[in-house]
């Protein structure tokens, strides 16, 4: 090394150094690790100028070094900035013309990263963090973060966080208590939150809340949609695509088209606004049920917190490789969104006309002395095409 501090020396400040042109070295700046570690070092306002294939090398065990305000510029370096752990304060250093900027923690990056240590108050008049972890940010009104892992951005009014691994954004006066983990208020004013794994909002009252944990949604309000109806996801006898609009009938747990004469379930629907039976996130079965089809829940216990959470039980025959093979339904061909209620487009033949009922056959709409009711024609009927359009009510 260039420079090298070692042995047990502590409290040293390196102010204003410039190394250049120590290309056989191995590295410019280096910072003892190990049992005989240098400790308290702070290097500052420094300039590195095509010299060693490495910058400044930071040793194991170092965990108070402060890098600030530098520049290095090699052609073929190697690394501007190497450290084992993710301990060392960096702010305001560039480095160009190496491999890598910075290696940390096994971590590489193209520019050398801003590395801050303990609670952060950003742009805030008023707010406290009282814990390493925390950070206030652009908030005003004595707004506090005191547990560990606790963020507020963009908040007023006093609000404040505990426990662990809280996040309050765009509120006022909101509070997340206890000791709980996992917790998320967004956009609200006057609620308190005390659930574990929640995101929460609302005006004086919590209005709409989600559930990490078990994948419930709450809402106080109405969920709107451009889109009309309500579906569910069935899959198809054949296990092929079945066209949009086709009136399907059921055949044991799975679909076909529908004929004269057939239960009319639904329409092969892309316009339902509701959909049930989606098993977006994973195997239908990955967890147990019970005989009327409700989870088995079980008591766990968050490994970083020690906080017992209640959770659905996982079903012993899911296996890592199926969930890691699952396509959603959404995905797969056999699989389809049937309009069970509400409008939808339906395909129908040359005898139906606004107004009239129709029934099945062949899967095609056709007009009939009761069933489902015509609204409109989107499109006429075309021999070519071999149907024409309508918009019908399932109900």
């Amino acid at each position: 090394p260039v420079v090298a501090l070692q042995y047990r020396s502590q409290n040293i400040t390196i102010n204003g150094i410039k190394i250049r042109g120590f290309t056989q070295a191995g590295v410019d700046i280096n910072i003892s690790g190990g049992s005989n570690k240098t400790d308290y070092v702070k290097i500052l306002n420094f300039d590195i100028y095509k010299s060693s294939p490495k910058g400044i090398s930071i040793g194991g065990g170092q965990y108070n070094v402060n890098i600030m305000n530098g520049t290095m510029i090699r052609d073929g370096g190697s690394v501007g900035i190497t450290s084992p752990n993710s301990q060392a304060v960096i702010l305001g250093v560039q480095a160009e013309g190496y491999s890598a900027a910075a290696s940390i923690k096994g971590q590489t990056y193209e520019q050398i990263p801003v590395n801050l240590k303990g609670g952060a108050q950003l742009a805030t008049s008023s707010g406290f963090a009282f814990n390493p972890t925390s950070a206030v940010i652009a908030g005003t009104g004595d707004i506090t973060a005191r547990g560990d892992r606790n963020a507020i951005i963009s908040s007023s009014g006093g609000s404040s966080s505990e426990g662990s691994r809280a996040f309050i954004a765009a509120s006022n006066n909101v509070h997340i208590t206890g000791s709980k983990v996992s917790r998320t208020i967004l956009s609200s004013e006057s609620i308190t939150l005390e659930e574990p794994y929640t995101v929460a909002g609302g005006h004086q009252s919590i209005k709409w809340k989600l559930d990490s944990a078990g994948g419930h949604g709450t809402f106080a309000g109405a969920v709107t949609s451009s889109l009309s109806g309500y579906g569910e996801y069935f899959e198809s006898v054949t296990g092929q695509t079945i066209p949009a609009g086709t009136i399907v009938t059921v055949k044991g747990e799975k679909i076909e088209s529908a004929h004269v004469g057939d239960y009319m379930l639904g329409v092969i629907s892309e316009t339902a606004a509701f959909i049930s039976g989606a098993a977006s996130f994973g195997w239908q079965s990955r967890f147990l049920t019970n005989e009327f089809g409700g989870f088995i829940y079980e008591n766990v216990t968050d490994e970083e917190t020690g906080e017992t959470v209640r959770v659905p039980k996982q079903n012993p025959d899911c296996s890592p490789a199926l969930e890691a093979d699952y396509e959603a339904r959404a995905a797969r061909d056999e699989w389809h969104i049937v309009g069970l209620n509400g409008r939808h487009y339906v395909r129908v033949d040359g005898t139906v006309s606004p107004g009239d009922y129709i029934t099945a056959h062949n899967g095609i709409g056709t007009k009939a002395a009761e069933g489902w009711k015509v609204l409109k024609l989107t499109a006429l009927y075309s021999s070519e095409k071999g149907y024409g359009i309508a918009i019908a009510v399932i109900k």
